[in-house]
């Protein structure tokens, strides 16, 4: 159901998974920096690559936004939730893994790392909504 409270914390995740996307994640006191495509140095147009940081996200608003589409087979919807909280759970450690393998002198953490895990919350909190959907659809079921 598109106007359930699930719907709108898969919306909330879809966003702030779109915000993390932006700008710098980590910057460093020698203006050297790490966005999401990859670490920046200063004085060079080299970046160093990290795909699977890449990968992971740009898919999970992809995840998210096809999830709150597929709101009418609420089992499918969730097992892709499921999915999404493994890929943010993922995507939490491989960002603290950066936070800790950073070596571009004296780092300067940005608020924007918050955002991995308030979209764990809202993506929780979606479950559990869609769970309870389930069992009053099962407890109506069980009426007829």
């Amino acid at each position: 159901m598109i106007q359930r409270k699930q719907t709108l914390y898969l919306l909330l995740t879809t966003i702030l998974s779109v915000l993390f996307l932006s700008n710098q994640i980590i910057t460093a006191t020698d203006t050297s920096f790490f966005t999401f495509t990859g670490y920046h140095q200063q004085g060079s147009n080299e970046v160093t690559g990290y795909i699977y940081f890449t990968a992971l996200l740009i898919a999970v608003p992809l995840l998210s936004a096809i999830t709150i589409f597929v709101y009418q087979n609420r089992k499918l919807q969730l097992r892709l939730t499921m999915i999404l909280i493994i890929l943010i759970i993922v995507l939490c450690g491989v960002a603290v893994y950066l936070v800790f393998s950073f070596t571009g002198g004296n780092i300067i953490l940005r608020p924007k790392l918050i955002l991995p895990a308030l979209m764990l919350v809202f993506s929780f909190k979606a479950l559990g909504g869609i769970k309870k959907d389930e069992a009053i659809v099962r407890s109506y079921d069980r009426l007829r």
